[in-house]
């Protein structure tokens, strides 16, 4: 679609309209990257936290768990002594 046939300075205008759209385009997509990976970044953090609070809630429920078994246990103990 270029034409060959333009004067010089007309050549070079239509090369700097382009190098600019180009450097334009180039912007706009690091733009869009740089958004993209903090949004992933937000993502990956949210499911971080999720994780890190199932498990302190696995490791309290682990240890009620153990205190009810001690205590379990020990009413088993207390039955046999009867």
């Amino acid at each position: 679609m270029q034409r060959t046939n333009l004067p010089p300075t007309k050549k070079k205008k239509r090369n700097e309209e382009n190098e600019e759209r180009i450097a334009r385009e180039e912007v706009k997509e690091a733009k869009n990257m740089k958004n993209s990976k903090r949004r992933m970044q937000s993502k990956i953090d949210d499911r971080c936290d999720k994780l890190q609070t199932m498990c302190q809630n696995t490791t309290q429920a682990t240890s009620e768990a153990t205190k009810y078994n001690t205590s379990d246990e020990r009413c088993e103990e207390i039955q046999h002594k009867r």
